[in-house]
């Protein structure tokens, strides 16, 4: 009887319509973020129960962050981008400080060390912290 049901499983699944999708361009979208973005991270930087996004670029040294806007499509944060140091390779977005709203953390690869930025206070470079992990060209395990 198990036979049976299986023929009759691979026959549905090959008679089956394939399934259809298609990327759905955001309003203004393309949006910039430097040449060399190869990584992106998402959270809710501002606290507003949005994904926002943060791209960092290796040709600029910076992170674009992008704030999602309630009625659609995306808007820099103020003062995006911001200056992170030398060839900014990815990015992790967290709640690292507990206040509630994402934080950024962006990976150099030159120099093998993780750059905190911190939401709470408008990601001034006041707030920001440099810290190593791994060796010089190490890449994170991450994601």
């Amino acid at each position: 009887m198990s036979k049976v049901v299986a023929l009759i499983t691979l026959f549905v699944l090959a008679v089956a319509a394939p399934a259809r999708a298609h990327l759905v361009e955001d309003a203004g979208s393309p949006y910039a973020a430097g040449r060399t973005t190869f990584a992106a991270a998402t959270g809710d930087f501002n606290g507003d129960g949005l994904a926002d996004l943060a791209a960092p670029a290796e040709d600029s040294d910076d992170v674009t962050v992008l704030l999602r806007r309630p009625d659609g499509g995306y808007a820099p944060a103020p003062g995006s981008p911001f200056a992170v140091g030398e060839r900014p390779a990815d990015a992790v977005a967290a709640d690292f400080d507990g206040d509630g709203r994402s934080d950024l953390v962006v990976w150099r690869a030159p120099s093998g060390q993780w750059f905190w930025l911190t939401s709470s206070s408008g990601w001034s470079r006041g707030t920001s912290r440099t810290f190593g992990s791994g060796t010089v060209g190490d890449m994170p395990m991450m994601k």
